[in-house]
């Protein structure tokens, strides 16, 4: 059974199947994407509720109640402007662009890391579409919105979080490499290879992408990473310091970056005339959007939960799974005690940080069921095994369907919270 699908998966018709499969999933996705996008752009605020106005304001210099000071999305779709004959087509495929760019990225990544084939593109498409799970009876158990306050890895209303998604992928992966060999990498004596140099400056440059998209994952990717070395360097009696020192080099442009950023965000008066700055309160404006946090964070993630309960000793064995993790925990940290003081409290965009960590943790999770399911078909296993393998693809099929209802729910004009 082995060497017969061995044999398969690596003959070159499986491959070319492979890749013709991807490519019309990808095109059938972008078409529907695209659509959704216009919509968005060219509505009157009544239906289609997204962010994308004011992007495109943004985008033309026309002066908004709000700051964007993270200029990717902006200057791609401003660029794209003169070879389109509107603003608002320039924006949308600029917004499709990135979204392609991110389903490229990911479906490499997971054929990488498990040698999956269709089933990595078939993944790939439900990494994209999956949502929370959410049902109008929920309503009585304390779960006021389908969106806000539970959230999802795909919020096809913003779209500087789909722009920053391709280069959050990137800096994610780079970042787990950077973590597993600095303290060798950077040992005094070691040679700092060509592939190595390419890496750092890969994780350097995608961080940087990420922040100039939106800087919500790298807050978080920031404060995980510091806990991490600080950890690491008090436990090494700082032998380590010349190796944290340089690591840090690496994240030199995206703290200028954040600096800058933030500078203007927090500092001085605003337009509404309001208290600026960010304040520390007890799930303060999580709690203003769902009455049942416990149970939110379960419709968002419950297949990342499932897998992490049949997965745990993978958290000390697999540095991508228990990076993702980590990363998850401190967007929730974030989400949960900082705010945004002002006419800024409400908008929750601390929580961007935590869609991120979602994002992730269905990634990663994703990466284990697939090499499950790959070694399940070539080999017998108990039928423990196959019960818990069963549980984790029902589970991420549940999140995928209604992934797909809260697209189409969205595509016909539905408010998206």
């Amino acid at each position: 059974m082995k060497e017969k699908y061995e044999k398969l998966v690596n003959s070159k018709y499986y491959k070319v199947a492979d890749v013709l499969i991807f490519a019309f999933m990808l095109l059938a996705s972008t078409a529907v994407m695209t659509v959704l996008f216009y919509r968005q752009s060219i509505s009157d605020g009544s239906t289609y509720h997204s962010d994308i106005r004011p992007y495109i304001e943004e985008m033309l210099g026309i002066q908004t109640q709000y700051s964007f000071p993270y200029p990717i999305l902006f200057k791609t779709a401003g660029i794209l402007y003169y070879f389109t004959p509107t603003p608002e087509w320039a924006m949308v495929i600029a917004i499709t662009s990135f979204n392609i760019l991110a389903m490229i990225i990911v479906k490499i990544i997971l054929e990488k890391q498990t040698g999956a084939g269709i089933l990595s593109s078939l993944c790939t498409m439900s990494l994209f579409f999956l949502s929370m799970l959410f049902s109008h009876n929920l309503k009585k158990l304390g779960i006021v919105h389908t969106y806000i306050g539970v959230f999802t890895p795909n919020p096809w209303h913003n779209a500087t979080y789909m722009a920053a998604r391709p280069f959050m992928v990137l800096a994610f992966f780079f970042g787990v490499y950077t973590l597993v060999h600095y303290e060798h990498d950077f040992a005094k004596g070691a040679a700092f290879t060509r592939y190595r140099k390419t890496a750092y400056l890969a994780f350097s440059i995608s961080l940087l992408l990420a922040t100039l998209a939106k800087p919500s994952y790298t807050l978080v990717h920031g404060f995980t990473v510091v806990i991490i070395m600080l950890y690491r360097l008090f436990k090494s009696r700082f032998k380590n310091l010349r190796q944290t020192i340089l690591l840090g080099c690496y994240y030199i442009p995206t703290i200028m970056s954040l600096g800058y950023q933030y500078l203007g965000v927090f500092s001085g008066g605003s337009s509404h005339n309001d208290e600026q700055g960010i304040g520390f309160g007890f799930f303060r404006v999580w709690s203003l959007y769902t009455k049942n946090i416990p149970l939110a964070i379960a419709l968002a993630i419950l297949f990342p939960i499932i897998v992490l309960i049949f997965h745990r000793n993978q958290l000390s064995k697999n540095n991508m799974y228990r990076f993702a993790w980590q990363i998850y925990i401190v967007a929730f940290a974030t989400t949960a005690f900082l705010y945004e003081k002002g006419f800024r409290e409400l908008h929750f965009n601390f929580s961007w940080g935590y869609i991120c960590g979602i994002f992730l943790v269905f990634f990663v999770s994703m990466i284990l069921v697939l090499k499950d399911s790959r070694y399940w078909i070539v080999q017998k296993y108990p039928p423990k095994f196959t019960l818990a393998l069963t549980i984790e693809w029902f589970a991420l099929i549940a999140h995928t369907l209604m992934g797909l209802y809260y697209f189409a729910l969205l595509y016909y004009g539905s408010n998206f919270l």
